[in-house]
Parts: structure tokens; sequence; C-alpha cells
């Protein structure tokens, strides 16, 4: 199979959060952290047990806040637990984002060189390009991925820019390896919108609670920060409704609804400080997050606890 079809291929990635650990050093206490590299391993190793893809360095994973020499370090680690793996049908795919178009080329070559199955590449933020920007910055970070095949991520609510449908076909007319996108608007998320890209393009979902529906609509999967808590859930409701059992798919999708607000109360916690605090409750590291980033309340930690219980996520 071809890297491209491959990627296209997996129908669930999981955002993976970044572990750290406390160092002692002379940063101030809430920068005084460095890569907990044996918990990353363990919950790639949870995604790769129920054949589940990952996604290192995206924004669950804290890239604005982790440096090229940690990225590369997070690749590592997880491209040494697929190696070691029995499932040989999961990827590893890596974050190259940034607002900065010359920073984006030199996060791919270095994806490139770390020998990741393929990266993701978010709109600039911030500076708010148009198209015609938009197009250029993905193609240049696709003329760096030399081949690897490249999703690009819209997410205009952390972003304030859209990549129109129109500028994602150009894309991937002019670079066939750029092979779909993690969707987050939904005004674009519509089975109009969807069934005019080629099967050679594919869409993923970037939000948990409305996997179903978005599948419904013609995507071909989720790019999840759920399965982190619910691994094996996750890929089922992604498999019912790739066999169009959407009902059934939204019953599971339903019976999560709570816990799935709850990861993205962005007053009390948010991402990725939620899931980092339900999974340090499992055992999985200490709940460390970086500034600007804030550790969740305790009262959150504690609904997700209590929540993830009820579902049988807690073991």
């Amino acid at each position: 199979m071809e890297r491209a079809d491959f990627i296209r291929s997996q129908r669930l990635y999981t955002a993976l959060p970044t572990s750290f650990e406390t160092r002692t050093d002379r940063y101030p206490e809430p920068m005084k952290t460095q890569i907990d590299i044996d918990t990353y391993r363990q919950l790639v190793c949870l995604q790769f047990d129920e054949g589940n893809s990952v996604l290192t360095s995206g924004t669950t994973g804290e890239s604005p806040t982790t440096t090229p020499q940690e990225e590369a370090y997070l690749r590592m680690g997880a491209l040494e637990e697929k190696k070691n793996h029995r499932n040989t049908d999961i990827a590893v795919i890596s974050g190259v984002g940034s607002n900065d178009t010359m920073h984006a080329v030199e996060f791919t070559e270095a994806a490139v060189r770390g020998k990741v199955d393929g990266a993701l590449s978010v709109n600039p933020y911030y500076n708010k390009p148009n198209q015609t920007g938009l197009y250029l910055h993905h193609a240049a970070v696709a003329e760096a991925g030399k081949g690897m095949p490249l999703i690009i991520y819209n997410i205009p609510g952390r972003t304030c820019s859209n990549i129109e449908p129109e500028t994602l076909m150009r894309l991937h007319e002019k670079y066939p390896n750029v092979v779909g996108v993690k969707e987050c608007n939904p005004a674009q998320m519509t089975p109009e919108v969807i069934s005019q890209y080629p099967d050679t393009f594919k869409v993923w979902t970037g939000e948990d609670g409305v996997i179903v529906p978005n599948m419904q609509a013609g995507a071909n999967g989720a790019v999840s920060v759920l399965a982190n808590a619910d691994p094996k859930g996750t890929r089922e409701i992604v498999e019912l409704c790739a066999r169009q059992e959407y009902e059934k798919a939204q019953a599971m999708l339903d019976e999560r609804a709570r816990f799935i607000k709850l990861l993205f109360d962005g007053v009390r916690g948010g991402n990725p400080a939620s899931i980092k605090a339900f999974l340090k409750r499992q055992g999985f590291g200490n709940g460390e997050v970086r500034l600007p980033v804030v550790p969740a309340t305790s009262e959150l930690e504690n609904e997700l606890y209590e929540a993830g219980k009820k579902l049988g996520f807690v073991g």
C-alpha cells in the first residue's frame, strides 16, 4: 500500500497529550517540566493495542510550547513503540504547524527526517491570511514534505482563518500528497461540501461530540481527544459509522456526551488540561501542563473521574 493510501485508510487518529514531569532548575515553578517519555509511550501503546493511529505534537500535545528537540523525542518514542508492536496497521503522524511558514517548513523537514508516516499542518494562526496566503503556506509545507502525506487542519475557532474547499482542492490537485483535511468548521462538514471531494481526498472530523453526524455526512473518520480516555469505545463508534450503523453509533456517543462536555469545559479546564487530569487519576502522569495552559480544577477532575467511572473508562 502506498503511503498516501495508508494514511487515507486510517479511520481514527488519537491526538496524544504530551506527558511532562517536574524538574528542578532555575525556571519558575509553572515552567519546571520536561518530557515524561515513559508515560507518553504507555499512552501510545494504549492506542496501538486497540488499533488506533496516533497524532504527536498537535494542539492536544501542546505543540505551541514544546521545542523542536522535544517534538523529535516524542516522534521517536511513538515510532519505536510502533516498530515493536504486534499491530502493523497503525500510523504515526506529527503536527508540523506554525504561523510562520519558514518554521512550518523546518518542522516538516524534521518530520521527514524522523520518518513519520504523515503530518498535520494547521492553518497559520493570529496573522489571518487570505485564501492565497493559506494556499501558499500549505504548498510550501507540502513541497517540504517530499511526498510525505499531509493532512490540512482547519480550525477557525483557534486560528481565526478558514481554508475553503476550493483552496483545499487546489492544493490536492497540485500536491497529491495533500491527502485530506481535519475539519472543524461545521459549515464545511455537510454532504454537499464533502461530496465534492474526490476519493483521494479524505475528511476527518476534529470534534468528538459530532463524530456520528459528521461521518454520516461523508467524513472518513475522526481525530479524537476522547479516544485517550476511551480508545476501544471511540474506535467502535467510528467503525459502526463506517458500516453505516449510525443509530448504534449515536447511542454510544450520546452515552459519552457528558464526559465530552467536561473534556472541553474551557472555564475549569479545557484541552489538554482536562484529558490530562483524567489520565492522572488513571495513573498516567501527573496532569502537568505548560503555561499559558493551566491545570484543570480539582472539581472538574473529580467530575471527569466519576463520569468516566460510570462509563467503564476507569480500570
